[in-house]
This record gives C-alpha cells, sequence and structure tokens, in this order.
C-alpha cells in the first residue's frame, strides 16, 4: 500500500469515526430519554458505520512506510486525529453500556416484589415449594 492510498484511507476512516460518534452521541440521549423504539432503529445504521471501518481497515498493515516521505506528516496528523476519535467513540460506548446497566437494574429492582415469593423454599412438610409463574403486565 502507498503512503496516498493509505492517507485515503485514514481520511476515510475518519469521516466514519465521527459519523459513529455522532450516532453514540444519539443513542445516548435516546438512553436518557428511555426512547427505546429510536435507539432500535439506528443499530442497523451503526452496525453498517461498524462494519464499514473493519472493511476500511482491511489490509491497511501492509503499508510500506519507506513508500515516500510526501505524506508522512499528514498520515501522522491523520492517526493523532483517529486516536483522538476512538478514545471519544471508547467512552461514549462505556457511558452507555454503564446506563443501560444502570436502567436494567432499576426494572430488576421494581420487579423484585413481584417474583420474592416463586424463590426458592421449603413448606411446612419439609418438600421444595413449588415455584409459582406469575404474569407482569406491563401495560404496553
Amino acid at each position: 500500500m502507498t503512503s496516498a492510498e493509505m492517507k485515503k484511507r485514514l481520511e476515510r476512516e475518519k469521516e466514519l469515526l465521527i459519523q459513529l460518534n455522532l450516532y453514540l452521541d444519539k443513542e445516548l440521549t435516546y438512553i436518557a430519554n428511555q426512547d427505546i423504539e429510536p435507539l432500535e432503529e439506528s443499530m442497523p445504521d451503526k452496525y453498517k458505520l461498524l462494519r464499514a471501518l473493519a472493511s476500511n481497515r482491511e489490509g491497511i498493515e501492509t503499508f510500506a512506510p519507506g513508500d515516500g516521505p510526501r505524506h508522512a506528516d499528514e498520515i501522522r496528523a491523520l492517526q493523532k486525529d483517529l486516536a483522538g476519535l476512538w478514545k471519544k467513540a471508547s467512552s461514549l460506548n462505556e457511558l452507555s453500556k454503564s446506563m443501560v446497566t444502570g436502567r436494567l437494574t432499576e426494572i430488576e429492582q421494581q420487579l423484585e416484589p413481584f417474583f420474592a415469593r416463586d424463590k426458592g423454599g421449603y413448606n411446612r412438610s419439609g418438600r421444595k415449594s413449588r415455584a409459582m409463574s406469575r404474569i407482569v403486565k406491563t401495560g404496553a
């Protein structure tokens, strides 16, 4: 791969990462507002971006730095920008995961009274009590 091709790929990766960060920002907004449907609808587009990033990175290891120093400074600047964009994407993703995990924990705590009696136990005769199945009506 020549340095011009490498520069072109890095520029493409930068564009894709900027788009990914925008999607992750939207995702955080959806999670904060508890808008599940738009969150689910945005997932396929996010996965397309991730696949595009992966395909863009294929074969990038074959870069030969001895190709010519004329793009070396631009490539270093792009790599520095990419490192910052990847760090931002990673932190947004971690924040998103923690928000979803926190919300699921809240839901579990709210449902706990409904399932408290269903946990294993023993009846008066010493036999294991049967678990009672319950239906939780969510109104949805």
